[in-house]
């Protein structure tokens, strides 16, 4: 019997600490820490992290509480709840989801605008 690529956090498990894992993890449970992975990370509507998430896909469906930095692609669905910074090369937001905090999203190879003026202060500028 070959092992199962994904794993599942059942939303009766509540873990405090750091969770490293390889592949994708399916998380109903609470998370309290910090999770760090390069594999996918899925947060389902029953699922609540508080804490920072550095993986290469994350896709929210319930809450997280920290920040967000994905390699590949962040992903929150319409019952989704980000309550901290993103940063990520592809960001997908429906409708209805909840996003406070600050975004940056740069694709892979480009860098950030870091000097952004407003067009009005530019126009008065000149």
């Amino acid at each position: 019997m070959t092992p199962s690529s994904t794993n599942f956090l059942n939303s009766d498990v509540e873990i405090t600490g750091t969770i490293t894992f390889d592949n994708e993890l399916t998380c109903h449970g609470t998370v309290n820490g910090e999770i760090l992975t390069s594999g996918v990370l899925i947060i389902a509507q029953s699922g609540v992290v508080n804490g920072n998430i550095d993986a290469g896909t994350v896709v929210i469906q319930g809450t997280v509480n920290g920040n967000v930095t994905a390699t590949e692609k962040c992903h929150l669905h319409s019952n989704a709840q980000l309550i901290g910074d993103l940063k990520a090369p592809l960001l997908l937001i429906a409708e209805g989801a909840t996003f406070i905090g600050n975004s940056q999203v740069v694709p892979s190879g480009s860098s950030p605008i870091v000097n952004f003026v407003p067009a009005r202060t530019a126009a008065r500028a000149q």
